[in-house]
């Protein structure tokens, strides 16, 4: 893919599930990579986990689940990751986890008019310190392609096509 002759730039972070809080609210839960928050034109405000004991949130998660914008603060969450077991069958992990809130994302103006999923992110499975097991993590990517491309859906579907890849969605 980083080969393609239409792919300027890749950005991959590691899908670790989702952090869910007391009454039920779910956030999805990504490793943290400055460009994928701040590349689409976000704003972070205060600054990115050193660890997985930090996390970063969207503003409107936190609205979501009744969170004060306070940074340092301590967040007692769940991580739950849904994955298929060697045998194809559905299994959830799941794990209470403190926080400390190092960060916060306001997307960029009418994101949320196209994008209903709020994110969180933290410094994610690095092989010693990791926040899931690794066999069950999965990756989600930002491929940026180079200028000059015409029809974008149709060069994205072909780019999938050609590359093997799967689910598509903006």
């Amino acid at each position: 893919l980083k080969n393609d002759e239409n792919v300027s730039k890749i950005t991959t972070v590691q899908n670790l599930g989702s952090v869910v809080d007391k009454k039920g609210s779910s956030v999805l839960l990504r490793s943290t990579d400055e460009d994928y928050i701040t590349g689409k034109g976000n704003k972070l405000i205060g600054r990115l986990p050193k660890n997985n004991d930090e996390i970063v949130i969207e503003k409107e998660a936190l609205d979501e689940m009744g969170i004060p914008y306070k940074l340092n603060s301590t967040l007692d969450l769940t991580v739950k990751k849904k994955y298929k077991d060697s045998e194809e069958n559905n299994q959830v992990y799941n794990i209470d986890k403190k926080f400390k809130l190092v960060g916060i994302v306001e997307k960029a103006e009418g994101y949320h008019d196209v994008v209903w999923e709020n994110e969180a992110f933290t410094y994610g499975n690095d092989g010693t310190n990791n926040i899931i097991p690794q066999d069950i993590v999965t990756y989600n990517s930002i491929v940026n392609l180079k200028s000059g491309v015409n029809n974008l859906d149709r060069q994205a579907k072909e780019l999938m096509k050609r590359n093997d890849l799967g689910k598509f969605n903006f």
